[in-house]
């Protein structure tokens, strides 16, 4: 059974290059994520991308080649340097502690890809209601994030999200999952054994 959210697992697909995009292979986690989350961007969409990166991420050019509109969103200035494409529009912005100038309910799709565990819980649910904002009324917001795989060791360089704190956080802002739940065991999870890191995956709808 395939689950929207879920971890990623062993045997799920991979890919080192969604359409002419190559994705590095040191990015363990990447090469699951973007070829999931890509899946759902249809033509004639309007997404968001979230925390997007200023260097060299490919995930927003996979996404423009696909949606009509595809606003980028990154609290480094770097964001409006990068080249320019027709149908992407560059946002400087901090999303845990600012509006956007993205109309409300504008987006079929927001997407914010590997960025979470990098933020504080309070700023976590600023930034997951602001997301709700901007999704029209049968909008999906898509996410992964980063999860300590053994919690009998410690963390390698990288930060891991509350798991437990953010389902909490899920539910308080009255979002619900879309498509199949996963029993969220990590058995036959991927993992990063050096960064003691597994990568989980979700669909979320407004109730």
């Amino acid at each position: 059974m395939s689950y929207n959210n879920d971890f990623f697992r062993i045997g799920d697909k991979t890919s080192l290059k969604v359409g002419n995009h190559p994705i590095h292979e040191s990015w363990w986690s990447r090469i699951y994520e973007y070829p999931w989350a890509i899946q759902f961007a249809k033509r004639g969409m309007v997404v968001a991308d979230m925390g997007a990166g200023w260097m060299g991420r490919p995930f927003k050019d996979m996404l423009a080649d696909v949606v009509e509109t595809v606003h980028v969103v990154d609290v480094d200035k770097r964001i409006l340097e990068l080249p320019k494409k027709e149908n992407i529009i560059y946002h400087k912005y901090d999303f845990t502690e600012t509006m956007y100038d993205i109309a409300p309910k504008s987006c079929d799709l927001v997407y914010c890809i590997s960025v979470l565990e990098d933020l504080e819980p309070k700023s976590i649910y600023f930034a997951l209601a602001q997301f709700k904002e901007l999704l029209k009324g049968d909008g999906k917001l898509i996410i992964t994030t980063d999860v300590r795989y053994d919690h009998t060791k410690p963390l390698g360089k990288y930060s891991a999200i509350n798991f437990s704190q953010f389902q909490l956080t899920v539910q308080a802002l009255g979002f619900v999952n879309y498509g199949a739940v996963a029993p969220y065991e990590k058995d036959k999870a991927v993992f990063n054994e050096e960064f003691n890191l597994c990568c989980y995956h979700t669909v979320l709808i407004k109730q």
